[in-house]
């Protein structure tokens, strides 16, 4: 059975959700074992309220042709929406319903700031790998051999690139509180997000390392990890 597919700006569903009382405890949780433990729940719930108000609140955006994006880091950290971005695929500048769902992703990076704890550390050969704090958590529902190229896989490795794809499917089907995502869930996205979206920011190769044999654990983590 189709499911309804909401046209409402995905950043409303975004702040909807992060307002849920459960949804809200779930994102604390991973941070605090993004920070493990350093940092109080207490400091964490104050910087999560004044984010959700900030991005709320107001949005910076960027008449340069650079794409949207999330910058800083920390308490500096902020989504940038880019107006003048040409996409160099097909020349033409994102549509506003692309710049929606690209606003609610980067929001959600400001909101999960630290989702990204512990990348970029130097290996013994001095040469870069990803450990990132929150792997063990995300790792499970992934099959990063499904990711075709190796940029993807190591883009993709990041829990909070992760998250935010998690979330655009969220957005997909309207979820505005704690709504469970099922596998039929899954499916139909699956089948037709990319068609319905009209827009592709690396949700191919996100769909590809979503195996069968990782469905179930995906299906845990999605409604556990304060998408």
């Amino acid at each position: 059975m189709p499911f309804q597919i909401h046209e409402i700006p995905w950043s409303l569903l975004l702040f909807a959700r992060l307002e849920h009382p459960v949804i809200r405890e779930q994102v604390l949780d991973m941070l605090e074992v993004a920070n493990r433990g350093r940092v109080s729940r207490k400091a964490l719930e104050e910087r999560f309220l004044a984010n959700l108000e900030m991005v709320k609140n107001w949005t910076p955006v960027s008449f340069e042709t650079r794409r949207s994006h999330t910058s800083g880091h920390d308490k500096n950290s902020r989504e940038v929406i880019s107006l003048g971005y040409v996409d160099p695929r097909t020349g033409r500048k994102y549509s506003s319903k692309e710049r929606h769902i690209t606003e609610a992703h980067e929001k959600g990076h400001v909101i999960r700031w630290d989702y990204q704890n512990g990348r970029d550390r130097l290996g013994p050969e001095l040469s870069t790998v990803f450990r990132y704090n929150l792997a063990p958590s995300f790792y499970p529902a992934f099959d990063f051999s499904g990711a075709v190229r190796a940029c993807d896989r190591n883009y993709l490795r990041d829990p909070a690139e992760l998250a935010e794809r998690m979330s655009q499917l969220k957005n997909y089907f309207g979820f505005c509180g704690a709504e469970t995502f099922s596998p039929e869930h899954l499916r139909y996205a699956g089948e037709h997000y990319l068609e319905d979206t009209g827009y592709d920011n690396g949700m191919s190769p996100f769909f590809r390392i979503i195996t069968p044999e990782r469905e179930s654990a995906f299906i845990e983590l999605i409604n556990s990890a304060g998408i």
